[in-house]
């Protein structure tokens, strides 16, 4: 789920480009006014708004330019009893291949990347698993 706060300054952003191509766009079309008929001063005006409120909706829904880092923690089980489903993906996922992406966990147990974290660290408080590094991806 997007937090509200990004909704609102993406939102704001959208808005703010699409009325400044709009009053530029405008500013244009009135600079060159006297050599236009009025039909085409008037086309003009319309495709300044049309482009804008394009802009405006392109900007809006389009993923942000930042990605999320992502890591992989490198873990050795010591002990597989746990008693809940998270903790044993988690066991599970660590035994396969020694190492978690906490980010892909959280996908797939429908989970916040937060809860996952949190799971993974009580499992080493209760001396289930050991942390013995970390990978950037």
């Amino acid at each position: 789920m997007v937090p509200r706060v990004w909704t609102r300054r993406k939102a704001l952003v959208a808005a703010t480009w699409g009325l400044t191509i709009l009053t530029m766009e405008i500013f244009l079309t009135l600079m060159y006014r006297s050599i236009m008929s009025t039909f085409t001063f008037y086309s003009a005006i319309a495709a300044a708004v049309i482009s804008s409120a394009l802009l405006s909706l392109a900007i809006y829904i389009s993923e942000p330019r930042y990605k999320r880092a992502r890591y992989e923690l490198i873990i050795e089980v010591l002990d597989e009893r746990v008693d809940d489903d998270l903790g044993r993906i988690i066991i599970n996922a660590a035994k396969e291949s020694g190492r978690i992406s906490p980010y892909e966990l959280a996908k797939e147990a429908n989970l916040s990347i937060y809860k996952v974290v949190e799971r993974i660290h009580e499992l080493e408080k209760e001396g289930k698993l050991r942390i013995s590094g970390l990978t950037l991806e």
